[in-house]
């Protein structure tokens, strides 16, 4: 399982790092950008869409036990936050870098282009 130093020191390498948590990082059992899956001790990725935005469950998740929180707009909640340039591009990111661990992440597909 690849803990949350690695998530962060590879989002510092992708580019998409803005601002990472301050202090001590918690442990994480995984990842996911489903609230509904969201299990005690994952790191949610709030990704916007085009429907729903997942920072707006950024308050539920962090009473439903996430361990830290990957997002595009920082809240007023208290848990670690990445604050990334491209949520989606980097929960993908994420995603690909858990070696062939199945996450919920997978089932983000790529922004397309307005037209």
């Amino acid at each position: 399982m690849t803990t949350l130093p690695d998530v962060v020191a590879a989002l510092r390498q992708a580019g998409l790092l803005t601002t990472e948590p301050v202090g001590a990082l918690p442990a994480i059992t995984g990842l996911t950008a489903d609230s509904r899956r969201l299990t005690a001790g994952m790191l949610y990725c709030a990704v916007r869409g085009a429907v729903q935005d997942g920072h707006g469950y950024l308050p539920a998740v962090a009473l439903g036990g996430a361990a830290a929180a990957l997002v595009e707009t920082p809240a007023a909640i208290a848990l670690p936050q990445i604050v990334v340039r491209d949520g989606r591009r980097a929960a993908r990111e994420e995603d690909e870098g858990q070696r062939g661990e199945r996450t919920h992440a997978a089932s983000i597909p790529a922004r397309r282009s307005q037209r």
